[in-house]
């Protein structure tokens, strides 16, 4: 979704662009129809083939390696995966100069894997792009000059704008039919800290039982998730809280389509909060910290984290209609991916001067 818009933008500038797959995600639900729904081509090259989650080590390894054969003249990561920390770690290792899309968010949570893959990418990293000015801000506290570092907006918002018509036809699963015609809540939870236990998952249970008694919940399930109430055996119980709906993972069409039709959504998902801003979608964030202040600042984001009283707070508030509205975001316009442009092609001229 943040690469799509800048291949494209790359390419109709006449830069030839070559699209890695680390194999971090190569589920079909959440890479294999991405591709095919964003009309992205399929990778050039798979750093990691094989059937098996490649660790770190091997992504890294790969990325080195593959940079000094083609020897590129950068290399554009993107986002807080451990696909994007390893690959720019890679490329630094082989000399390779790295941009990094979506820098300078932190959460300050080092608990999160996502806050070091960040911090991790973004000090390897020669020019740094921005999606809000809060990213700016934490890379001048860390030392970084200002000419590394350019605001260009939110690139995952390019591609929204692009297939938000699309979106609005997206098909959706039969068993949601009944409950379209009337309000009804979004849930995503992928989170580790969220799913990977036994106790989290029954904690998200409890809390979110009473929101799915008052207005009922979609809860596409994760292929992480999905995994982690089968392990702990919590999969029936989640199933038997009226008013909520489990589903297989959906497309990113689909989700779209989902978040601008609900009343409200329930995530704790950075992306999705980004989306939900700009959908006008009044957002409860279920997590203490975000990496993305300006939602909460200017979208339609509240932190409530696991404070029943600050969930039940933000879901009445947007149930009686009445969840705040900030204003709208700076450069979340849909034209990112063309300032990014300027700004990896100054950068590449100051490189060959």
């Amino acid at each position: 979704m943040k690469a799509a818009p800048l291949l494209r933008a790359l390419e109709a500038a006449g830069h030839r662009t070559l699209l890695l797959h680390t194999g971090q995600h190569r589920d079909p639900a959440l890479s294999g129809e991405l591709f095919a729904q964003l009309g992205l081509r399929s990778p050039d090259l798979v750093l990691c083939p094989g059937p098996e989650r490649p660790s770190f080590e091997a992504m890294l390894a790969a990325t080195a390696r593959w940079c000094r054969e083609v020897r590129p003249r950068a290399l554009v990561v993107f986002g807080d995966v451990d696909s994007t920390a390893a690959a720019a770690l890679g490329a630094h290792r082989a000399e390779t100069p790295v941009v990094h899309a979506e820098a300078g968010l932190r959460s300050f949570d080092r608990s999160m894997p996502e806050e070091v893959n960040r911090i991790l990418a973004d000090a390897v990293s020669s020019l740094l792009l921005a999606s809000e000015p809060a990213g700016l801000r934490n890379l001048e506290r860390e030392g970084r000059r200002p000419d590394e570092m350019v605001l260009v907006g939110n690139l995952m918002i390019d591609t929204l704008e692009a297939f938000r018509e699309d979106a609005s036809r997206a098909p959706l699963p039969e068993v949601l039919r009944p409950l379209l015609a009337a309000p009804f809540g979004l849930l995503t939870l992928h989170r580790p800290a969220n799913v990977d236990t036994a106790a989290a998952l029954r904690a998200w249970r409890e809390l979110l039982a009473p929101v799915a008694a008052r207005i009922p919940l979609v809860f596409p399930v994760h292929p992480r998730t999905a995994r982690s109430l089968d392990l702990h055996r919590e999969r029936a119980a989640w199933e038997r809280i009226p008013g909520l709906t489990l589903l297989p993972p959906l497309g990113y069409l689909q989700c779209l389509r989902l978040q601008s039709q609900a009343r409200l959504v329930l995530t704790d998902s950075g992306g999705v909060s980004e989306e939900a801003s700009v959908l006008d979608t009044p957002c409860l964030v279920l997590r203490e910290h975000t990496e993305r202040p300006i939602t909460v600042e200017r979208g339609t984001a509240l932190l409530v984290g696991r404070d029943r009283a600050a969930l039940e707070r933000g879901v009445e508030l947007a149930l009686a209609g009445r969840f705040p509205r900030r204003g709208g975001i700076e450069l979340w316009d849909g034209r990112a991916a063309p300032r990014a442009v300027r700004a990896v092609e100054g950068f590449l001229a100051r490189l060959s001067s």
